[in-house]
């Protein structure tokens, strides 16, 4: 395999393989200056590692803000449209116990002993033969949760009988007849004892 003056045939395989392995590396060699060159070339010393910002990636941090923007404001809804749920579930309870206790108390309405327990405690009612008596404190006022009947001029404006809509209605009705005022009328009413003598 090697000729008379010592040198390898031109064809043999140990030629080949170093010739293979030379054409490698000469390869390698040109792959990895390449990129450096066209930096180089270019006259930017850019490195290949790290993050780089380009029109992709920014398109997509966009659309991934729109994203999260669009979902936080469906979940703020949510979280709103939740809330108005438990609050109207609630208002639902409330009235539904206020009904039951409405409903009970409309039973014992029915009841005539209940009716004439209230007569006797609010109004201050007594049966037929029955004395009344009410404790009267200092100041002249009934102990005790008797109801009264309320004067007219105690009432506030807006519910006084003369300042209803329709008595201010047929007011303007009678005035509108007769313009100059009137004097009022005064009556005398005689005393209990002078009936009989006039």
């Amino acid at each position: 395999m090697t000729n008379a003056s010592g040198s390898r045939r031109p064809d043999s395989p140990a030629v080949r393989t170093a010739r293979r392995v030379a054409e490698r590396s000469a390869r390698t060699k040109r792959s990895v200056s390449a990129p450096a060159a066209q930096v180089q070339e270019n006259g930017e010393a850019k490195t290949r590692r790290g993050w780089h910002f380009t029109f992709r990636m920014g398109v997509v941090i966009v659309v991934v803000a729109a994203l999260l923007f669009s979902g936080l404001n469906t979940l703020r809804v949510f979280l709103a449209i939740r809330r108005d749920i438990a609050d109207a579930k609630q208002e639902i309870v409330t009235t539904q116990k206020r009904i039951e206790s409405l409903e009970d108390q409309l039973k014992r309405w029915e009841d005539p002993e209940y009716v004439k327990t209230q007569a006797r405690e609010r109004l201050g009612w007594v049966l037929p033969g029955e004395r009344g008596y009410r404790v009267v404190g200092p100041d002249g006022q009934p102990y005790g949760s008797v109801a009264q009947i309320q004067k007219d001029e105690s009432l506030p404006q807006n519910e006084r009988i003369g300042s209803a809509w329709f008595a201010k209605l047929w007011t303007s009705v009678e005035v509108a007849d007769d313009p100059s005022p009137a004097e009022p009328e005064i009556k005398t009413v005689p005393a209990p004892g002078e009936e009989g003598n006039g």
